[in-house]
């Protein structure tokens, strides 16, 4: 056996010469780190001890202590019922030495039984076996369990810090027991659970103290952290967790909105706050984010997730990535950012942070296999997610439309910061269009459910689906919807629009020949674009009235878009690979 010795930073505390072995006294109160908290202790079997320790802290002497053992195998010399249940004992075997603190029953048939029940509450004390060796091994030297609790007086707050220790306690111990080399865990409590409801079948775990060691894992939950920035990632997202909820036992936290929370994600923030885009809007929100980030990291840490999910939204998703990583927690990234257009060293990241890129276009993959980043083409989300409603006459009767007129339908995009740029002018194009054509009716599509069904000749409307079929051309938004567009197959422009000195950053940057994502799927100029100046109500109305004036322009190429994403189920295939990265998870055969 080794010597016990004392670190020199608890020198002020009474102790023996620094040179000496410490032989472990039974009536001895001594200072002990348990590999995350100090503590004062005694042997549990010195009554004197025990009531010197509640003296000194004024503490309630019908209160339970902890039992602090060296070993699994000295837990189980004393009988308690934990070998009943293979549960119970794997629970305490997984997280032991840690910061596990399980609570037993006690009965006659438990080693020292009369000395133990005066140290118990109602026939039940808790137990934990530390993290610290240093402490084990005292324990295992003196040969039974030694009693544990905060250093403190009872009711205030316990003391972590070893120079408040020396100013305030130091006279409490006869020795202390501390090695500053021994790896040391956060400032946490230990998790209390109760398991004294067990039998030789069941058992039933209840949570008194969630500490340093999240439920999740006592329970063998998998426990995954999300974050979807916008109203299309919240979509996307959603869809993959009514996936893994068949497939497995999870717990979902983190970001979302609220189609993911309907899913069972429990949020951390409000969603609505993550709705902007672009440089000037970001910097806009620099305190917010990093609040964010803050907590973010502090979640990770106390829970350590089994997985994070990382979904679009690359500003905040790829520093999130980095810090999972820090972490050790495995980062899976669905949607991952358009590096083809700009920003192409984010593969780099990828490669580096990411255990697995989930990609929803079919010619990033190879670009991805180029820099050896472990991919797969999961295929579009929006393929399974587009759905109708109504049939057109239905559509008709609910927003008061003529069948034999002409539709024009606007899509402003999700985000707050989008509406308030593009609404304007699609207000001042439909103006100007119902002027030269007043035999058409215009839709403005918005998710927002308040919004007026009829105002004027415009027609709000938040059945996206629907209005993208039904309206004769549509004007849409850079973005997914550009794809729901194109797989629908009703012809359409597409706008883009920034804050200027977004756009002029976005011009020096982005390296691609076309904005729109059909024409960057396809290579080709299929559907026209109108970006930044160009988006204006006289330019919008020519695109319409070229289109609608000369209806034999063929649009046909756009069926392609389907042909090369349909067959392809992105959330089933995203769920299973999240659940197969964290390895808890196989592919039923079929």
């Amino acid at each position: 056996m080794g010597a016990f010795r004392t670190d020199q930073r608890v020198k002020m505390i009474k102790i023996h010469n620094k040179s000496k072995t410490i032989n472990p006294n039974p009536d001895d109160i001594f200072l002990h780190f348990t590999g995350n908290i100090f503590g004062i202790g005694c042997s549990a079997f010195s009554p004197s001890a025990i009531d010197k320790i509640n003296t000194l802290k004024q503490r309630d002497k019908n209160k339970s202590f902890i039992l602090l053992f060296a070993s699994i195998n000295q837990l189980l010399d004393y009988n308690f019922n934990i070998l009943k249940n293979k549960k119970a004992f794997d629970i305490i075997n997984k997280f032991s030495p840690g910061n596990l603190t399980v609570l037993l029953e006690i009965n006659p048939s438990v080693l020292n039984y009369n000395q133990i029940k005066n140290i118990a509450l109602n026939n039940k004390i808790a137990v934990r076996i530390p993290k610290s060796k240093l402490l084990r091994d005292f324990i295992l030297k003196l040969g039974h369990p030694i009693i544990s609790t905060s250093i403190n007086i009872s009711g205030n707050p316990f003391c972590t810090d070893i120079n408040l220790i020396n100013k305030h306690f130091a006279q409490w111990f006869d020795y202390g027991l501390y090695d500053e080399t021994e790896e040391k865990d956060t400032p946490l409590p230990s998790t209390l659970i109760d398991i004294t409801e067990i039998n030789e079948n069941d058992i039933n775990i209840n949570c008194i103290r969630e500490g340093s060691i999240p439920m999740n894992k006592i329970l063998n939950k998998i426990s995954i952290f999300w974050i979807a920035g916008d109203r299309s990632g919240d979509l996307h997202a959603a869809n993959v967790l009514k996936h893994i909820n068949t497939l497995a036992d999870c717990q979902h936290h983190g970001i979302g909105g609220e189609l993911m929370q309907k899913e069972g994600l429990t949020p951390l923030f409000p969603f609505h706050k993550f709705l902007f885009m672009g440089f000037v809007e970001v910097i806009k929100h620099i305190p917010f984010i990093l609040k964010v980030e803050a907590e973010i990291k502090n979640f990770l840490i106390k829970n350590k997730p089994d997985i994070v999910v990382l979904v679009d939204y690359p500003g905040l998703n790829l520093r999130i990535a980095k810090l999972a990583h820090k972490l050790n927690i495995k980062v899976f990234y669905y949607i991952c950012p358009q590096f083809w257009a700009w920003k192409k060293y984010r593969i780099l990241k990828l490669k580096k942070y990411c255990v697995h890129v989930a990609a929803i276009l079919p010619f990033e993959v190879p670009i991805l296999q180029q820099y050896n980043v472990n991919c797969s083409y999961v295929g579009h989300p929006v393929v399974e997610e587009i759905n109708f409603k109504m049939t057109k006459n239905e559509f008709a009767d609910k927003y008061n439309l003529d069948i034999n007129k002409k539709w024009i339908g606007f899509f402003p995009g999700s985000r707050n910061s989008e509406i308030k740029k593009l609404l304007p002018i699609f207000l001042k194009t439909i103006e100007k269009l119902s002027i030269l054509k007043p035999d058409y009716q215009f839709l403005i599509s918005t998710l927002e459910k308040d919004t007026p069904v009829n105002f004027n000749n415009i027609r709000f409307t938040n059945e996206n689906y629907d209005t993208m079929k039904y309206c004769d051309f549509l004007i849409v938004k850079s973005g997914t919807a550009t794809i729901e567009t194109a797989i629908i197959g009703t012809p359409f422009a597409i706008v883009y629009k920034a804050n200027y000195i977004t756009y002029l950053i976005a011009k020096l940057v982005i390296k691609v020949d076309f904005i729109g994502l059909p024409n960057l799927i396809l290579n080709k100029p299929v559907v026209p674009e109108l970006i930044q100046k160009q988006v204006n109500p006289d330019n919008i109305v020519k695109t319409i009235t070229d289109f609608m004036d000369n209806e034999n322009k063929d649009y046909s190429m756009l069926k392609q878009i389907n042909d090369i994403l349909k067959n392809f189920d992105a959330a089933k295939n995203t769920a299973e690979g999240v659940l197969q990265t964290i390895k808890k998870y196989e592919t039923p055969k079929t």
